[in-house]
């Protein structure tokens, strides 16, 4: 079993000629809108790929909150967690232009109003990996964090979206992901050189937290670094389309099969991840785990660093 603690939005895409700039307007035809939200499209991200999945995050009492538990339902995600609050549900205005690249800008609604305080000890019965982002308040992500390492849980967090954090949170983690911005954003809480390639920086990281270090590196692929374990993933080769899912694809699908080896969880992650860029949206773009099975017989596997 997987427990999400995070956030669950309601996205309005827009397909864009291009992406504004500041004081620019830009126009396009229609909006689409789809459910999202990091932690949601994590969850559901597991469960695609074949775990029983929970998920603890605050919905307002309106339209897009119903639509979005019946959306988890028809997933197979487990709601129980989900607190009705007064705040209007979160929202994400994606815009996305000709060349698959987005802009984003999150409401966060209801999601401010997530508490760790929603999930009892008994909750986390049969939890095998507790999963979290950053798109809920700080001091609530820790002290689930904290909590599930007391019970002996394994946890997982994606340094996403980047914000300050208290340092003892790493402490609480078991498996840290990251893109190469944010690995090096982590990396000034040890003062680490910040001249440092990418390799030696998820290496010093490693050793200094005790953790997992996974950073996706867009087209270059993924790496990670665990004690003596050092791996590196290439990238599935796909037609992008929109690539605003990838990363919740990469961290549900990493989490869905970490129990299965780092080398597999990376591999299967990757594909994943690829398999994303292939459709428009977040969560309607999760492959299945029929479809990563098939690209898995035509995927490299890492190789060591």
């Amino acid at each position: 079993m997987i427990l999400v603690f995070g956030s669950a939005n309601m996205d309005l895409l827009m397909e864009v000629p291009k992406l504004p700039v500041v004081g620019e307007t830009v126009v396009c035809e229609n909006y689409t809108r789809l459910p999202g939200g990091k932690g949601a499209n994590q969850a559901i991200a597991a469960a695609r790929a074949g775990s029983s999945v929970t998920f603890c995050g605050a919905l307002g009492r309106d339209a897009f909150g119903k639509e979005l538990i019946d959306n988890f339902i028809t997933h197979n995600v487990q709601t129980h967690t989900i607190a009705r609050v007064d705040a209007p549900t979160g929202i994400a205005m994606i815009g996305i232009d000709q060349k698959a690249q987005n802009m984003i800008i999150v409401a966060s609604g209801a999601n401010k109003d997530v508490k760790a305080k929603d999930l009892d000890d008994t909750l986390f019965k049969g939890v095998e990996l507790v999963v979290c982002q950053l798109e809920v308040p700080v001091q609530e992500t820790l002290k689930v964090l904290k909590k599930s390492k007391q019970l002996g849980i394994q946890t997982l967090l994606n340094f996403a979206p980047a914000r300050s954090v208290p340092k003892e949170i790493f402490s609480y983690v078991d498996i840290l992901i990251v893109n190469e911005i944010e690995l090096r954003q982590v990396s000034t809480y040890f003062s680490f050189n910040p001249s440092l390639q990418v390799l030696d920086l998820a290496r010093a990281l490693s050793v200094k937290t005790g953790c997992c270090v996974v950073t996706t590196l867009g087209e270059k692929g993924a790496l990670l670094i665990h004690k003596d374990i050092g791996l590196k993933q290439g990238v599935l080769k796909v037609q992008v389309v929109d690539s605003t899912g990838a990363g919740d694809a990469f961290v549900g699908v990493f989490a869905s099969c970490y129990h299965q080896g780092l080398s597999i969880a990376l591999k299967r992650a990757s594909v994943a991840a690829g398999l994303a860029c292939k459709k428009v949206g977040a969560q309607s773009a999760l492959p299945t785990k029929s479809e990563i099975d098939q690209e898995m017989l035509r995927f490299a596997d890492p190789v060591c660093v």
